[in-house]
């Protein structure tokens, strides 16, 4: 059970921090969530919601995002020592 709620913490963890680095994204490269929708296919209230709500982004998701700001998708998982 605790490995369950450990999980979910860690899940939260890394769902807020892709959703500061789209945000800091879009901020920087000047992309409001309208422009973004039109660049992934989707509809501004989605956008809205991925960067607002708790989500569990896909990979094609993330691979949508990335591409929406110009950017790259890099994943890792490294080996707990």
């Amino acid at each position: 059970m605790a490995d369950t709620k450990d999980n979910e913490i860690c899940a939260d963890n890394l769902n807020s921090r892709l959703q500061k680095k789209i945000r800091d994204l879009m901020k920087k490269k000047n992309i409001s969530n309208k422009e973004l929708a039109e660049r992934i296919g989707v509809s501004p209230g989605y956008v809205t919601k991925l960067m607002k709500y708790k989500n569990n982004f896909t990979v094609e998701t993330l691979v949508r995002l990335a591409k929406g700001t110009n950017s790259k998708l890099k994943i890792f998982i490294e080996e707990e020592s």
